[in-house]
């Protein structure tokens, strides 16, 4: 039976996958340009993870913290103007991505989500052709 943090993972990167339609990247924590070059109009994404323990007063349960951080690249196609992803599907995934409810999917009586992602200007980034966006999600969890 895989770990609660390794289950997380599991249903963070589906999630990620039925709305971005993105592929894994072969490594998550390789920085993308050190990676496989993202075919035009490809997207790729890496999922980061890392726990911490928690205090948890109201409980003798002990309990961790997971932080799940999501990079989401996408190559611009070969005649595609910036600002026709950025201002369209960039921001309809990242509409989506934020939205509680669409973390709520995670909650479960064994851990829930305590801190929503939000994605600010300094979030997103480009370099060459290749346009990311980063957002961080964090899920408490019985250890």
């Amino acid at each position: 039976m895989p770990t609660t943090s390794a289950a997380l993972i599991t249903l963070a990167r589906a999630a990620v996958v039925s709305t971005t339609g993105a592929t894994a990247m072969a490594s998550d924590y390789l920085p993308a340009s050190e990676q496989e070059r993202i075919p035009a109009s490809g997207i790729r994404y890496q999922l980061q993870a890392h726990s911490v323990d928690v205090e948890n007063k109201e409980s003798a349960s002990p309990m961790a913290q997971l932080f799940l951080t999501l990079i989401v690249h996408r190559r611009l196609g070969s005649s595609e103007a910036e600002r026709t992803y950025t201002e369209n599907t960039m921001q309809t995934w990242i509409s989506a991505l934020v939205q509680p409810a669409y973390w709520r999917v995670l909650s479960t009586d064994i851990w829930g989500v305590t801190q929503f992602p939000q994605v600010s200007a300094s979030d997103t980034k480009r370099v060459g052709d290749v346009i990311s966006f980063t957002l961080t999600v964090a899920v408490a969890y019985r250890t």
